[in-house]
């Protein structure tokens, strides 16, 4: 079976900017959305509460 491939560093820093975006627009109890790849997946991990909970 041949690796899969990554996803393009454009792609990644636009994703992440585009989840920041959306978060601040219609989660703004939301203080920050960590974005992480490996191979062709995109994980998006619990962000920080305003509050400082997680």
């Amino acid at each position: 079976m041949a690796p899969m491939p990554a996803i393009p560093e454009s792609i990644k820093t636009s994703l992440a900017q585009r989840l920041g975006e959306h978060a601040r627009a219609n989660r703004p109890q939301l203080a920050q959305v960590y974005v992480r790849s490996r191979a062709q997946f995109a994980y998006v991990e619990s962000s920080t509460l305003a509050n400082g909970c997680r």
